[in-house]
């Protein structure tokens, strides 16, 4: 009996403890909020500022090779190009 109980008792923490690290809640209430169309909605679930670091990072690398003609990007037009493409209404674009 002490068994079957104490089999009982780990698989409900097991279950709880499952529940509480599972991504699906989580996603399941970004998609919420990206289906909401609102881009207040999102941003609680988005780090804008290492987005955008991430997303210039990239524009960086790709733009700053000697074989292509546009080089010469100047760190001001670099940011210039993240702010404008990287909001929370084009996120919710790219997502749906």
């Amino acid at each position: 009996m002490k068994f079957f109980l104490a089999l009982v008792v780990l698989a409900s923490v097991g279950l709880v403890g499952w529940y509480g690290y599972c991504v699906n809640p989580v996603m399941d209430r970004f998609q919420s909020a990206v289906d909401s169309g609102k881009p207040d909605a999102v941003l609680p679930f988005l780090d804008m500022a290492a987005l955008k670091k991430n997303v210039g990072d990239f524009v960086k690398l790709r733009y700053s090779r000697p074989d292509n003609p546009a080089a010469n990007l100047s760190p001001d037009a670099i940011q210039q190009i993240v702010d404008s493409y990287v909001t929370p209404a084009n996120i919710i674009l790219f997502m749906k």
